[in-house]
């Protein structure tokens, strides 16, 4: 198999770190104490500043790009990651100032744990900024790099699945790729791009929710939007490997 272009140990240390922020912030949904919820929040605020740190450091490892579109669509994307972001916060402080309707699991089990309203509405801040910074980082990433992972797409026809190989599978094997083994962390940080707009969206779904707005449950919604943005990236990467040298997988 064809080594990613560009892919770096710093690409390595994001995933670890990004691996554990989603499962610290996941064990927070778990019926647990509010003494261990708070415990995960403050690892997750922690772990969400060194992803954005490391994130941001992704930018030395961008190849020179064309100008043109790349500069569009990456403010196109900031723009929407942005603002989706500023309008799930600011519907929320709006209708909730207090936090005493907020549903996010970590903001409830710090309030219930007596933490201040001011430290966790300063807690959210910077998870908040940092949980931005690194969608918008990810979709500039993705902008940037995205030649480089058709280029690898292409490789790696006829070895794996192209369903798979959009995840940044190296082998053609399921336990494998459910199992975090034979992965290409270069090519999963690009994919991760579009996944980025994909939570964006949901951000003003969530916004909308405040406002009566909001027709599908919290459980369709996100699994309608990565279903939806991963069946979009699969359409666009059979586009791309039309149009190459090799037949697309």
């Amino acid at each position: 198999m064809t080594p990613f272009p560009g892919s770096t140990a710093r690409y390595r240390r994001f995933t670890r770190l990004l691996l554990v922020t989603c499962v610290a912030g996941i064990v927070t949904w778990l019926p647990i104490s509010a003494d261990l919820k708070s415990t995960f929040a403050v690892t997750t605020l922690l772990a969400s500043i060194a992803v954005a740190i490391v994130a941001s450091a992704l930018r030395r490892d961008w190849p020179a790009a064309r100008p043109d579109k790349t500069c569009l669509l990456t403010l196109i994307g900031v723009g929407f990651i942005t603002g989706a972001a500023a309008f799930d916060i600011g519907a929320t402080l709006h209708h909730s100032p207090t936090l005493k309707y907020e549903a996010n699991p970590i903001a409830v089990a710090l309030l219930d744990n007596g933490t201040p309203l001011a430290w966790v509405l300063g807690m959210g801040a910077v998870a908040q900024l940092s949980a931005t910074l690194v969608a918008s980082l990810l979709w500039a990433n993705f902008v940037v790099r995205r030649e480089g992972y058709v280029a690898w797409l292409v490789a790696a026809q006829g070895h794996v699945p192209l369903p798979m190989r959009l995840l940044g599978a190296r082998r053609r094997s399921i336990i494998d790729l459910l199992a975090g083994r034979n992965l290409e962390p270069g090519a999963q940080i690009v994919a991760l791009g579009p996944f980025a707009l994909a939570w964006a969206a949901y951000r003003v779904w969530l916004g909308l929710e405040w406002f009566g707005w909001a027709p599908l449950s919290r459980v369709l919604m996100p699994v309608g939007v990565l279903l939806g943005t991963y069946l979009l990236l699969w359409h666009w990467a059979r586009r791309q490997l039309q149009q190459s040298p090799l037949p697309a997988a």
